[in-house]
């Protein structure tokens, strides 16, 4: 279990730069899943006044229904 992304989403008015620093950031945290060939799911945790927090759950190799029923319980 890891963080969805890296912090808030940008803003709408948020430069392309910004909004590329952020999306690069989120790829060092969740690269984890791709790199070794795992399978992964985004799940909404909290809602807080800035915003949506989610999780990223990754499992080992060939558990890609048991990951989804995990997150489909706590969803």
């Amino acid at each position: 279990m890891l963080p969805s992304a890296s912090g808030p989403a940008p803003r709408l008015w948020a430069s392309p730069a910004g909004v590329d620093a952020h999306r690069q950031a989120t790829f060092r945290l969740t690269c984890i899943a791709g790199i070794t060939g795992r399978p992964a799911v985004g799940v909404p945790a909290l809602h807080l006044p800035g915003g949506p927090v989610g999780v990223c759950l990754v499992g080992p190799r060939g558990s890609d229904l048991a990951l989804i029923e995990l997150a489909s319980a706590l969803a």
